[in-house]
């Protein structure tokens, strides 16, 4: 998938990024992070080209380099703390 593709593609998702998501209770060991910046690295920009000519309906997270601010921590996380 070239990336003019993949910029046609995020154009028409219905993806909100104001919207309300109820999310699952913390776990011992969960971080929750408010992102403010992603990336998409080469590794995920080949992990798209590859799953583009996949016809098999499995989902594939990309963006997985992030910046942000730590809202919320389980109570074992113990090298982390929140703003």
């Amino acid at each position: 998938m070239s990336v003019r593709k993949m910029r046609k593609h995020l154009q028409r998702s219905s993806w909100d990024s104001n919207s309300q998501t109820d999310l699952p209770p913390l776990t011992r060991y969960s971080v929750l992070i408010e992102v403010k910046a992603c990336s998409l690295s080469e590794v995920d920009i080949k992990l798209m080209q590859l799953v583009s000519r996949d016809t098999s309906p499995t989902h594939y997270s990309v963006g997985k380099d992030i910046a942000g601010i730590i809202r919320e921590i389980g109570n074992a996380v113990t090298t982390l703390k929140t703003w």
